[in-house]
């Protein structure tokens, strides 16, 4: 079986000018535009090229292919996504009962998922890519990383070993629910498939840390 590591997606050739920069996020803007209303099947380098209006060498300067491109894109959507979660969470653990902070954060990422569409079209583009199933992977270990310092876990007694088994096993649950829910067609039946979630993240934490 091929080992995946969890290595980020790189540019062919790294933009340290800032019109090499400037080329490169202009790159990416337009792969976003032409991925919310493109068929998935006919996103090419060339149409990428053309609707930034650079010739189509310009383009394989900074990345080989169209997945890479894409990939960047990608990699954008899902640092924005983490850092907006970890945000929140930042604000609401320090002050907040963990029942509410459970609450908000899970509210919240069901929230991006549901509203992130060029998310779940790179998903769907990118199905069999071994890079995009490691940026994904990433934002897992990203998120198990910063539930797994929540204060609480410290003043219950539990170890930071036993802290991050618990939020891998949360974020996981999490993630594949609200996954799920997105797949869904009515949109009452995602959200109660969320409330649920959030139900047994609760009754799972209150085992932990009581009421």
């Amino acid at each position: 079986m091929q080992q995946i590591s969890d290595k980020k997606p790189t540019h062919r050739k790294k933009p340290l000018q800032s019109r090499s920069r400037d080329r490169v996020d202009l790159i990416i803007c337009c792969t976003q535009r032409i991925l919310c209303r493109a068929e998935l099947t006919k996103i090419t380098t060339s149409k990428i090229a053309k609707e930034a209006g650079i010739p189509v060498g310009s383009v394989y300067q900074y990345f080989k292919d169209c997945d890479a491109i894409l990939l960047a894109l990608g990699n954008q959507i899902i640092s924005a996504e983490n850092l907006k979660l970890e945000k929140l969470f930042e604000e609401v653990s320090v002050r907040a009962h963990w029942r509410h902070v459970v609450r908000t954060v899970i509210t919240a990422f069901a929230k991006i998922v549901f509203e992130g569409d060029v998310r779940h079209r790179l998903d769907r583009v990118l199905s069999n890519n071994i890079e995009w199933q490691v940026l994904n992977r990433s934002s897992e270990k990203r998120m198990v990383q910063f539930f797994s310092e929540y204060q609480l876990f410290s003043e219950r007694g539990l170890s930071p070993e036993d802290a991050r088994t618990i939020s891998r096993m949360i974020v996981a649950s999490a993630t594949a629910t609200v996954m799920r829910a997105r797949s869904l067609s009515s949109s009452t039946e995602a959200n109660r498939l969320v409330e649920e979630m959030i139900k047994m993240v609760t009754a799972y934490f209150s085992s932990i840390f009581g009421d």
